[in-house]
């Protein structure tokens, strides 16, 4: 048809069949070149069958050919380029938060003694969200009567043990629009993501953002310039 079309990349589905860039672990695999991909993909296999060369040449033939291709943050654009450096790739982040928004700064609070450290995990966690690395804590923090509760505000990728065989407690779906109110009445000490994965953006960051509450998160992908 000869239209004009942008192309926002949420993911890096177009550079990796696995979507998220993660191994058999579901966990960060290294991006250490096209050996690696194309071992990766004899052992899981692209949707359509193609090997990792014809799959980038297909998205490379539809990515150059978008007036822009958009990333939401730094880690993703340089990601990007990395596999489609003739596309036109523009930095752009989501408008979840205003450019020019002035956050609060984080004020961690002191515990009392005998307190226990409440740690908040806050959406959907799947694997490559760090979802057994959560579990893990939560079983060893409740075996080693660790002064510390583990809050999964959201649901975790399979059933988990919760209270008290594991320091773990999930308090279920919510909907988006009520999550600063829910951060504010359940006032976390600190809120963790254990992501696995070099994720684009994370739209549960923001409101911890703006929420100004301390934060502990993976040093890969968009966390830490966000």
């Amino acid at each position: 048809l000869q239209v004009t079309y942008d192309f926002t990349a949420h993911d890096y589905y177009n550079a990796c069949p696995q979507i998220a860039l993660v191994d058999e672990n579901q966990s960060y695999c290294g991006e250490r070149g096209i050996a690696q991909c194309t071992e990766c993909v004899r052992g899981r296999p692209s949707p359509t069958g193609e090997t990792i060369e014809d799959w980038r040449l297909r998205h490379r033939l539809f990515l150059n050919g978008a007036r822009t291709v958009l990333t939401p943050s730094r880690d993703a654009a340089r990601r990007m380029t990395r596999y489609f450096p003739a596309a036109n790739i523009r930095y752009a982040p989501h408008l979840d938060m205003a450019p020019d928004t002035a956050l609060p700064t984080p004020a961690p609070r002191t515990l009392d003694a005998g307190a226990n450290l409440r740690v908040f995990i806050i959406g959907a966690v799947s694997r490559i969200k760090g979802g057994d690395t959560m579990e893990a804590v939560s079983l060893e923090a409740a075996r080693m009567q660790a002064p510390i509760e583990l809050h999964l505000l959201g649901y975790p990728h399979h059933p988990m043990r919760q209270q008290p065989h594991a320091s773990l407690s999930v308090h279920g779906a919510y909907e988006d629009a009520d999550l600063p109110r829910l951060l504010q009445r359940l006032q976390p000490d600190l809120v963790w993501f254990p992501a696995r994965w070099p994720e684009t953006y994370s739209y549960t960051l923001s409101a911890c953002l703006l929420g100004g509450l301390p934060i502990l998160a993976t040093d890969l992908g968009a966390f830490p310039e966000r």
